[in-house]
């Protein structure tokens, strides 16, 4: 049995998992085609199916069964015992690496369980081969072997409804654990920083900043503020020496920043719209972070937030959400975005209703940043299509070039890459 175990624990991956779900779903559509599978049976015999889909079967009414399907059915029947082995097989490894998959999270003591589907599979096979046999030996009466085959129909299917409830089971077990899990390890202090770019220090940007932040506290989060404008900050030179050393070589106050976004849970980007985008001190930042980020999405699993303002709402809302998108695309770790907001920049004193209304916007976008983070909300559709192609293109793209000079010009991103695992 352990040898067995250690077989089968090899393949108990996602990768693998995703691939026997494949494998499962293309021959379950072979054994079911209209062409030469059970639709085509059943076109040919009038309605007749294969004999091992009833759970208890009598030997005179497989009999008669046999009689019924004719020479033609009989002939498509014996094809499809044949094609049903690879059912057989897809299936019964489906079900092994799905039980024990859900048992890492329970308890490796469990991992019998896999004797089920198994034993699913074997008698499923040993039916096959009686009911072939007596098939092609019809209308010679066999009746031992149809005896026989009916005792592994029963037992097969026995052996199949106790393997859908071990997962059905142990399915639930696990998003028990998860949600257990994730309460337990709710964090208790959540740490957000919250970039800011005006260049105007009472600006209606900050303002909603600061409503950001209020919303941000009251849910337990220690928030910091940083200034981009008033920070000291060259200009990227584009010499590209971060991609090898791992590190910006300008002498500045922008290495500190990006180690405090690094320890951060979430990031708050705050922009004025300047000609329909964020203006050149956001973009400067954005800038230093560069391809070294682009290539190892050191930002990667955080949790991203936007403010912009402008003369129009709609410019303002494009803006925040290009900001919010911005950092949260990572080509080999992605992170999430907990939402953005727009807001006119003519609101004023002579329209207090729209001011309170932006107000209470903010707060609630910083109430909804540290709540996704509470709750490790992981927004499986978001960006999907740009998940999609960095799966498939970029990151195998990617993954290339750096390898290829990992030794040189992106010694830096290869090395952050292997020390986190994504790349080896």
């Amino acid at each position: 049995m352990s040898t067995i175990l250690k077989f089968f624990r090899r393949f108990a991956n996602q990768k693998t998992f995703r691939l026997a779900m494949l494998l499962f779903s293309i021959s379950t559509f072979l054994i079911n085609n209209p062409w030469f599978g059970q639709r085509y049976l059943a076109k040919v015999t009038n309605g007749l199916d294969m004999l091992d889909m009833t759970m208890i079967n009598h030997v005179d009414g497989m009999l008669s069964h046999m009689n019924a399907l004719g020479d033609l059915g009989r002939s498509v029947y014996q094809n499809l015992l044949l094609l049903d082995y690879v059912l057989i097989l897809t299936l019964g490894f489906f079900q092994i690496i799905s039980i024990l998959r859900l048992l890492k999270n329970v308890s490796h003591k469990l991992d019998w369980l896999i004797l089920f589907p198994m034993a699913r599979g074997i008698f499923d096979g040993l039916e096959n081969i009686l009911l072939y046999w007596s098939t092609s030996l019809f209308p010679a009466h066999n009746m031992w072997m149809l005896r026989l085959a009916s005792v592994f129909i029963f037992i097969k299917w026995i052996a199949f409804w106790i393997s859908i409830a071990i997962l059905l089971g142990l399915a639930i077990v696990n998003i028990y654990l998860i949600h257990k899990r994730r309460s337990e390890n709710m964090k208790q202090s959540i740490k957000l920083v919250i970039l800011t770019s005006s260049p105007r220090e009472n600006s209606q940007s900050k303002a909603l900043v600061h409503h950001a932040k209020l919303g941000a506290e009251a849910c337990g989060a220690t928030v910091e503020i940083i200034d981009l404008y008033r920070a000291d900050l060259a200009f990227c030179t584009g010499c590209l020496q971060c991609m090898e050393k791992g590190h910006c070589i300008i002498n500045d106050a922008f290495e500190s920043i990006k180690e405090k976004l690094y320890e951060a849970d979430g990031i708050l980007l705050s922009a004025p719209t300047y000609c329909g985008s964020y203006n050149a001190v956001m973009k400067n930042f954005i800038d230093r972070l560069g391809l070294y980020e682009r290539f190892t999405s050191s930002l990667g699993d955080k949790y991203y937030a936007a403010i912009s303002t402008a003369g129009d709402k709609r410019a303002a809302a494009k803006t925040a959400k290009d900001l919010a998108k911005l950092l949260s695309s990572g080509v080999f770790a992605r992170g999430y975005v907990s939402g953005s907001i727009g807001v006119s920049a003519r609101f004023d004193s002579e329209a207090p209703d729209t001011v309170i209304a932006s107000e209470h916007e903010a707060s609630s976008l910083g109430v909804k940043l540290v709540k996704d983070i509470q709750s490790a909300k992981r927004y499986p559709l978001q960006n999907a299509f740009f998940r999609l192609l960095s799966k498939l293109v970029l990151r195998p793209m990617y993954t290339s070039i750096i390898i290829k000079d990992k030794g040189t010009t992106t010694q830096g991103v290869y090395q952050n890459l292997t020390a986190r695992n994504l790349i080896s």
